[in-house]
C-alpha cells in the first residue's frame, strides 16, 4: 500500500506542476519591450473528461485484517487474490473539476464477486486526472470455515462501504490508463461458540484501461 500511496501523490504533484501556465520565450524584438510586455501563451486547457465511459481492470485483492481463530479452526482461501473485471460510469466537468458516478464488478479466486456503486470527485490538469471516490460495496467472498466436527460455508452476500482514490492519464481523446486503490469494509463473521472471528475488509489495488465517449479534446 505504501507504493500505491507514493504513486498516487506523485501523480497529484505532477498534475499540479502541469497545470501551471507556460510562458512563451520572448523574441528578439520583444526583448526591448521589458519583461511585463513579453507575450504570454495561454495555459493549455484541461482535457475533456465529461461523458460516459466503459473499461476493464486487473489487479490484486488483499485481506486487510488478521482473523481470530482458536486452535483447530481454519479458513480456506489465501490472504491475497488476483482479480479482474469491468467498470462503467459517467463524468460531468466544470473547468478543471470533474464529478462522476461509477459502477464496477470484479471476480477472482475465492471471490465470487466484488462490486460497488460510487461517486467520484477529481481535478483535471492537461491530460491528467486525480480523484477520490466512495460509495456502497457488495461482495460474496465464498469462504469456508472448518474445525473439529464442523464445516461452514460463509457464502452470504455482504453489503458494506468502499473508499479510495486514483489517477488517470489520457492516452488519446478516447482512451485513458490509470491506477486505483480501494478499501472495502464489510461486517465480520463470528461465532464465539465455534471459535472464529473473521474480518472481511479488503484492500484492492488495480490498473484500469478506459474508453471515453465524451467528444473532442477541448
Amino acid at each position: 500500500m505504501k507504493n500505491v500511496r507514493r504513486t498516487f501523490w506523485s501523480a497529484v504533484i505532477a498534475s499540479a506542476i502541469l497545470s501551471v501556465s507556460h510562458l512563451s520565450p520572448a523574441t528578439a524584438a520583444d526583448l526591448g519591450r521589458g519583461v511585463k510586455d513579453a507575450p504570454i501563451a495561454p495555459a493549455q486547457p484541461a482535457q475533456k473528461w465529461r461523458g460516459p465511459y466503459i473499461g476493464g481492470h486487473l489487479g490484486g485483492a488483499f485481506d486487510a485484517d488478521d482473523d481470530d481463530l482458536i486452535g483447530g479452526v481454519s479458513v480456506d482461501g489465501d490472504d491475497s487474490a488476483f482479480i479482474g473485471g469491468v467498470h462503467a460510469g459517467m463524468n460531468w466537468q466544470s473547468g478543471a473539476y470533474v464529478f462522476g458516478i461509477e459502477g464496477d464488478v470484479s471476480f477472482g479466486d475465492d471471490i465470487e464477486y466484488l462490486s460497488s456503486a460510487r461517486g467520484r470527485i477529481g481535478f483535471a490538469s492537461n491530460n491528467w486526472l486525480a480523484y477520490f471516490t466512495g460509495g456502497v460495496a457488495f461482495a460474496d467472498l465464498g469462504r469456508t470455515v472448518s474445525g473439529p466436527g464442523f464445516s461452514i460455508e460463509l457464502d452470504d452476500d455482504e453489503t458494506g462501504y468502499v473508499v479510495g482514490g486514483g489517477v488517470e492519464v489520457k492516452l488519446s481523446q478516447a482512451a485513458s490508463l490509470g491506477v486505483e486503490g480501494l478499501y472495502y469494509g464489510f461486517e465480520e463473521d463470528e461465532s464465539q461458540a465455534l471459535g472464529f472471528d473473521i474480518e472481511n475488509d479488503i484492500v484492492v489495488v488495480r490498473g484500469r484501461l478506459t474508453w471515453h465517449f465524451g467528444g473532442g479534446r477541448y
